[in-house]
């Protein structure tokens, strides 16, 4: 499981509950507090309670003990982090939209690997009415399975540096850069939402939407074969780089199909509003790769 099991979570609140009972009285109150959501969450494995605990403890890290980072390393999952390039002038609203991108995918990831291996509050009601039709999947994380941004350097080059738990950063880091680097991506991404949206999806019609999603991404990717072989014989290293970003390009691909299909799950389980969480996704992609193709940010190549 990643992340942090229930064990764990209570006897970190109940670590910092004995630093601040130590110190001045004038912490009564948090320290009141903290209690009160350990009670709650001791005799119950709801979603709030767990919520409200995680954010007191983030409170409590924040504000009121000194030594927190000690002491989250006996309890925090192994962290990983990955680097965007930056260059250029920026807008403001362009830095909020490449915070508000990577942040979305991921939270996606994040709430559909939960999803995926049944972890607390995956397996109960319906979620609150506000939640599932506004999409809100900060609901789902607890405060340290968030992205974090490690550090910002604002220069010309420059880079943004992400960091969060081991798994979920890395799917988010390949993602990342599969859109950042494979500029034809943007396209299957459209073929696939215009046939998407032509159709009324139900029981009886899924397998012919996924058979329709299939034939595009077939003749996608053979455009783009095809444009590639017609390259000249003074270009043939050039053209086994790009066949090689072909074979990656149908990964990356199946990679989104695949993260479209969770969101359809999520829908049926009463977590998300299907239409809005993949108006979120495809927001992200094109705002990625705009940036990528005015040169704007950048990715070294992953390790393979």
């Amino acid at each position: 499981m990643e992340g942090l099991d229930k064990i764990k979570l209570l006897m970190l609140a109940n670590q910092y509950l004995a630093i601040t009972n130590a110190k001045e009285e004038q912490l009564g109150y948090y320290n009141g507090q903290l209690l009160e959501k350990i009670d709650h969450y001791t005799h119950s494995d709801s979603v709030k309670h767990e919520i409200e605990l995680q954010s007191w403890i983030a409170y409590f890290e924040k504000y009121l003990v000194d030594e927190s980072s000690v002491i989250r390393k006996e309890f925090f999952p192994e962290k990983s982090n990955f680097t965007i390039s930056i260059d250029k002038q920026w807008r403001a609203f362009e830095f909020d939209q490449i915070f508000k991108s990577v942040d979305f995918l991921h939270k996606l990831i994040a709430v559909t690997r939960k999803l995926h291996t049944n972890e607390i509050g995956f397996g109960g009601e319906r979620t609150r009415g506000y939640v599932y039709e506004e999409a809100r999947l900060h609901y789902y994380l607890a405060p340290y399975e968030e992205l974090q941004v490690s550090h910002i350097y604002y220069a010309s080059p420059g880079d943004i540096g992400f960091e969060g738990n081991l798994n979920t950063v890395k799917e988010t880091k390949e993602l990342v850069f599969d859109i950042i680097s494979l500029e034809p991506i943007s396209r299957l991404v459209k073929n696939y939402w215009e046939i998407k949206r032509s159709k009324k999806l139900n029981d009886k019609e899924e397998s012919e939407l996924l058979a329709a999603i299939a034939k595009a991404k077939t003749q996608a990717l053979e455009e783009e074969r095809r444009r590639i072989e017609i390259q000249s014989q003074f270009e043939l290293m050039r053209m086994d780089h790009e066949l090689a970003k072909l074979e990656r390009l149908e990964k990356a691909f199946d990679r989104f199909l695949s993260l479209s299909e969770k969101i359809m799950q999520m829908e049926k389980r009463g977590f998300g509003n299907n239409r809005l969480l993949e108006d979120q996704l495809v927001s992200s992609v094109n705002f990625i790769q705009t940036l990528a193709n005015n040169g704007k940010i950048s990715m070294k190549e992953l390790p393979q």
